[in-house]
């Protein structure tokens, strides 16, 4: 049967990356690495699609959604089968492409 990972995840917006840097510096926390990735997304309803390039490894699609029976359907929808996908994280990817993070 499919593999999914389950998380939760909060989000905010930052208006200024060097004050919130300063903020998280200033409560004792401490840089341990800077990524650079370039995001698109795309909803529909109440799944969401991230397209997320890094330099260092090729492009990857990541699908959000409340069940893992909704995440198959658009798996299959977009044309892949459930050994195409992976319930991988960031630091998962890196691993497979030999990188650090």
């Amino acid at each position: 049967s499919p593999v999914y990972k389950s998380m939760n995840e909060f989000e905010t917006t930052v208006g200024d990356y060097k004050t919130m840097d300063t903020i998280l510096q200033g409560i004792g926390f401490k840089p341990c690495r800077e990524l650079t990735k370039r995001r698109t997304s795309y909803s529909i309803g109440e799944i969401h699609f991230d397209i997320d390039t890094y330099n260092a490894f090729p492009t990857f699609l990541e699908i959000e959604a409340k069940t893992g029976n909704l995440v198959q359907e658009w798996v299959l929808k977009l044309g892949y089968t459930m050994n195409d996908a992976k319930p991988w994280t960031t630091s998962d990817v890196f691993k497979h492409y030999g990188k650090e993070m």
